[in-house]
């Protein structure tokens, strides 16, 4: 009996935990939806501080966009928007969400203004008002209130008008260049020279001969890089090849110029002066013979290292009272005393003019004294650095040259190295030439300058008329250094060359980002967050937020002396007038009505 009991109690008492678990549940979500309904959304600052959190999400948008694009090539942004229109948008994104948390600020300020103790004109909630709608009237805040809150906020009103042509200049697209990885750049060096040309000739190989004489005539084109794009560099390299070096030693020649003497009996004047001796010994000129008789018509010059010739003369020409002798143009021979790293030595003399007038007031003048230029040619190394070729320079110069002298003798290849040889100009610097090759280029450099240009018939020796391009040429020494380059690349582009790898480069246009336009939204957005967080710690107790609503003022009473009356006023700047004068103060109890009564 006392188990049934207890079973029907427990039956009764099991289920009624649950029904209030239930009812308590069900009560506080009725309180919670009645307070969430009740709650004052419009009256709080929820919207601002989602419009804060909004501006600093796309403030952070904005940055990680710019650091995003920084650099990277305009060429890769695939998409059909400009990267300057993604940041306008992002930007008129933020200074949306910045203007309304600033509008607001302005908003509360002006019954923040009617609520301190001390009474403020009416003018300035109509000022504050303007503020909060735009840039004219925050630009009136800064004459008509001190308020540093205040004038916070029409500043960044005003500077919001700036963000949009500030960040129109965040970007820039200047040119750069970059390495073009799928294009192949590369130069011609030579450790070695070997002709084609059967070895038994002793012949210049003639693409060398071709290379001189163009060279010479400086009509040759430089060898030029492999760059198949706009521009390429190219490590430093250095190489075998030719150089030159001349040296004018017109001034320091010795010159000793004497007259011949008259012809006497039995002397035999058949030789290099006869037509000369015949003026001496023309008995129908006398005045003639006395005036030949004391020119210093037979000269001889010796330079410095040893080499010494005299000039001949061709048929003079004579008049009643001058005599006219006519020397060689050019005169170009290769002496046998030379340095043992020459290849060729080559002594030059040049008369221009060719012509000598003697008259009676000069008879005992030597003559001027002929252009005498002294060249040798060597095998040498050459260095090129800082290599760099562009469309409009495709050809590299060298920067230093040694030069390279023999080491053995043999019939095979001859190794040639610096002649001081600590002073390398690369971890490399021994080349090599073979027996033959060395001797076609002596063999041929040799004779080709062993000429003349003589006036009487302007012709030279048998080959290439060295000798003309040489009278004609205004800079000898340019024009066997023309030379020597020239065989220098034809050594370049020979049976030995070697390629030296380069890099091709070619200009794009990139995206480049200038930091210093991005400040502007940056410090705004900072700035406006910061205004509202003052403007929300010195509104904080106020019942209700009324920041830019008209609610306020369409249901409070304004109390204000009868000589200050303008409800009944229709003249829009004179109400403005008036209200400067009204100060006023905001009074009011939680449920009643707003007063705006002047004090």
């Amino acid at each position: 009996m006392s188990m049934s009991s207890n079973r029907d109690s427990e039956s009764q008492t099991g289920p009624r935990p649950t029904k209030d678990m239930a009812f308590k549940q069900e009560t506080k979500l009725s309180r919670a939806k009645k307070t969430f309904e009740n709650y004052d959304w419009e009256g709080s600052w929820i919207w601002e501080i989602g419009c804060a959190i909004l501006s600093v999400v796309y403030l952070a948008l904005l940055i990680g966009f710019l650091g995003y694009v920084d650099g990277k090539a305009y060429l890769s942004w695939q998409y059909s928007i400009s990267p300057n229109a993604v940041i306008s948008v992002i930007a008129t994104f933020a200074k949306a969400a910045m203007l309304v948390l600033v509008s607001a600020c302005l908003g509360q300020l002006k019954w923040q203004e009617g609520l301190d103790r001390t009474p403020t004109p009416l003018y300035n909630f109509h000022l504050l008002d303007e503020a909060s709608r735009g840039p004219w009237g925050s630009l009136k805040i800064f004459w008509h209130l001190r308020s540093f809150l205040a004038w916070a906020g029409a500043g960044l009103i005003v500077l919001a008008v700036a963000i949009d042509p500030f960040t129109q200049q965040i970007l820039a697209f200047p040119s750069r260049q970059v390495q073009v990885l799928n294009e192949t750049a590369y130069v011609f060096k030579a450790q070695e020279f070997h002709t084609k040309w059967e070895r038994s000739t002793f012949q210049m190989d003639h693409t060398m001969q071709i290379a001189m004489f163009n060279g010479l005539t400086q009509t040759n084109a430089p060898l030029e890089a492999i760059c198949p794009s706009e521009s390429c560099d190219y490590p430093d390299f250095t190489t075998l090849g030719i150089c030159s070096s001349c040296e004018n030693v017109t001034e320091t020649a010795t010159q000793d110029c004497r007259p011949i003497p008259s012809p006497y009996y039995g002397r035999n004047f058949t030789q290099k002066w006869s037509d000369w001796h015949e003026i001496l010994s023309s008995p129908t000129t006398p005045a003639l013979r006395e005036m030949a008789a004391s020119i210093p018509i037979d000269c001889h010059y010796s330079t410095p290292n040893g080499f010494s010739f005299t000039p001949k003369t061709s048929s003079p020409s004579t008049s009643n009272d001058s005599i006219e002798i006519y020397r060689d143009s050019f005169i170009a021979t290769s002496p046998n005393t030379y340095n043992l790293s020459d290849i060729a030595y080559i002594s030059m003399t040049k008369y221009s003019p060719e012509t000598i007038t003697y008259t009676l007031e000069n008879t005992s003048v030597s003559e001027q004294r002929p252009e005498m230029i002294q060249c040798s040619i060597q095998l040498c190394e050459k260095q090129y650095t800082q290599n760099h070729v562009s469309k409009n320079k495709r050809s590299l110069q060298p920067s230093r040259t040694q030069v390279l002298q023999r080491i053995d003798y043999g019939w095979g290849n001859t190794t040639l190295i610096p002649i001081d040889g600590k002073n390398t100009l690369s971890d490399n610097s021994t080349y090599s030439i073979d027996r033959m090759s060395w001797l076609g280029l002596s063999m041929h450099l040799t004779t080709a300058f062993n000429t003349v240009l003589a006036r009487s018939d302007g012709r030279a020796p048998p080959g290439v008329v060295f000798a003309t391009i040489l009278y004609n040429s205004d800079n000898i020494t340019e024009s066997f250094s023309k030379m020597a380059a020239s065989m220098t690349d034809n050594m370049r582009l020979g049976i030995a060359q070697t390629k030296v790898d380069g890099r091709a480069y070619q200009t794009e246009t990139f995206i480049h980002v200038r930091w210093l336009w991005a400040i502007l939204p940056i410090v705004t957005v900072i700035l406006s967050i910061s205004l509202f967080v003052a403007t929300a710690i010195v509104s904080r107790g106020q019942p209700v937020l009324w920041k830019s609503s008209v609610f306020p003022v369409l249901m409070g009473l304004l109390q204000i002396a009868p000589e200050h009356e303008i409800a009944n006023v229709r003249h829009l700047g004179q109400i403005q007038s008036m209200s400067k004068e009204i100060k006023i103060v905001v009074e009011g109890e939680d449920n009643g009505p707003l007063l705006f009564s002047e004090r």
